[in-house]
């Protein structure tokens, strides 16, 4: 059976690991309550998830089913704290952005055991689209205020 890569806490809120072909990947959350300023009740709870490959080519290592045991891991110990809200948005600066939402999709679905929820979202910012999930434990009491928030939000950045 796979086991998840060790990690490396750099902080509370970012990680470290490296995988067996040599890729260092960086996983961390970042504030992003300012993007909910009209939902006070979300303030300190909504954070932007990342993963970033910072050292070696992805693209020249095959598939390696532990990182996504790795990402789950993290996103475990996350929700602990049942009232924590991730959102995901998947970089399009590299045109990847569909591949990067179709392989999260993949994990979640894969690896979801009915205590979390995932809505997705398409963004549409000076006719680029930003494709963006929202991720929830299901025992979250504000879950029906903060997915209003979501939809809200997504919406008014439409231009």
């Amino acid at each position: 059976m796979l086991s998840p890569y060790l990690l490396l806490e750099r902080d509370e809120y970012s990680f470290e690991f490296f995988t067996d072909h040599g890729l260092r990947y960086v996983i961390y959350f970042v504030d992003y309550s300012a993007q909910f300023a009209d939902y006070p009740v979300l303030i300190g709870r909504v954070f932007k998830f990342n993963i970033e490959v910072v050292d070696g080519d992805p693209t020249t290592s095959p598939g390696d089913e532990r990182i996504a045991l790795t990402v789950l891991s993290v996103f475990r110990a996350f929700f602990l704290r049942e009232t924590n809200v991730i959102v995901y948005v998947c970089d399009s600066l590299d045109n990847r952005h569909l591949a990067r939402r179709r392989k999260f999709e993949s994990w979640f679905s894969r690896y979801n055991d009915g205590t979390l929820m995932k809505v997705d979202n398409v963004a549409v910012i000076d006719g680029t689209e930003i494709h963006n999930s929202i991720i929830l434990h299901m025992r979250n009491e504000s879950r029906e205020h903060i997915l209003l928030a979501y939809e809200d939000l997504n919406r008014s950045v439409e231009k």
